[in-house]
């Protein structure tokens, strides 16, 4: 389980954690991740309810 790790790193140093885990892990393991795009680290992303009411007022 690698929770709560990508969040604080870059794109560079999760792809580079992600080949160690690879090449270190028996063939058969999984690994369970959680993955945040920028836009949601840097405070951008809005809502779905929000974007919703958006959208409808646009119709």
């Amino acid at each position: 389980m690698w929770e709560g790790v990508t969040l604080y790193l870059s794109k560079k140093e999760t792809q580079k954690n992600l080949k160690q885990i690879k090449k270190n892990a028996a063939a058969s393991s999984i690994i369970i991740a959680d993955f945040y795009v920028n836009q949601f680290v840097n405070g951008d992303v809005i809502s779905s309810k929000k974007k919703l009411k958006n959208t409808r007022k646009n119709e």
